[in-house]
């Protein structure tokens, strides 16, 4: 199972001001070691315009409603980086309206590994029957485990023969003081139940081992 780093984030949605992430305010505070850091402009339908940064292990895109932050490679000095440049943005900007904070965790597993006897649904014959080709399926559940409570999805990419595996730690906040406790090394953490859990249930059924 293989962890996908363009599908691991931290995203806070608020109401945040634009004017302010331009490269010189950025760059001061999230990339200070870091004089020659890459960014953009986009615009996206239905989200306007996106500023965008990259550092050598953080990158950043930053809208009007949300603040995106990925690490860009597997290290846990990445992980703690996109942690704490969502920090020093909360930090400095505490009158920001927030709704919430996610941290979304992304894995790809092969077809035939044992999470695929998930996704066999009980009208597999009839669809069989009636010709018809499914080209993708997905399943969604809200778990509590490990004192954590999270949204799993499992995605049956048949084109590519390939396991989608997501996580969204999901968290309401009414705050950045409340989004500021909640990840103070809860990316790690995050990472850490996902990593059991998938041990736990999938893993173990593949090697027979009982709990």
């Amino acid at each position: 199972m293989e962890l996908v780093l363009d599908r691991c984030s931290i995203v806070i949605v608020g109401d945040w001001n634009l004017a302010i992430f331009r490269p010189d305010w950025v760059g001061k505070r999230l990339f200070p070691d870091e004089p020659e850091f890459q960014f953009g402009f986009d615009v996206a339908p239905g989200s306007g315009a996106i500023t965008h940064y990259q550092s050598t292990k953080v990158w950043l895109a930053a809208s009007a409603g949300r603040l995106e932050f990925k690490p860009l490679d597997q290290g846990a000095d990445a992980f703690s980086a996109v942690e704490e440049s969502a920090r020093t943005v909360l930090g400095l900007l505490p009158e920001t309206p927030i709704g919430a904070c996610g941290i979304n965790l992304g894995f790809d597993a092969k077809a035939e590994s044992s999470v695929t006897a998930v996704l066999t649904l009980s009208d597999g014959a009839a669809l069989q029957a009636a010709s018809a080709v499914v080209s993708a399926t997905k399943i969604a559940r809200t778990i509590e485990f490990g004192g954590s409570r999270f949204n799993f999805t499992i995605e049956h990419d048949a084109a590519n023969e390939v396991l989608k595996i997501d996580f969204n730690h999901h968290n309401p906040v009414r705050s950045g003081q409340e989004a500021l406790k909640l990840l103070r090394g809860n990316m790690t953490k995050s990472l850490d139940v996902s990593r059991r859990f998938l041990d736990e249930v999938y893993m173990k059924k593949k090697t027979g081992v009982s709990s």
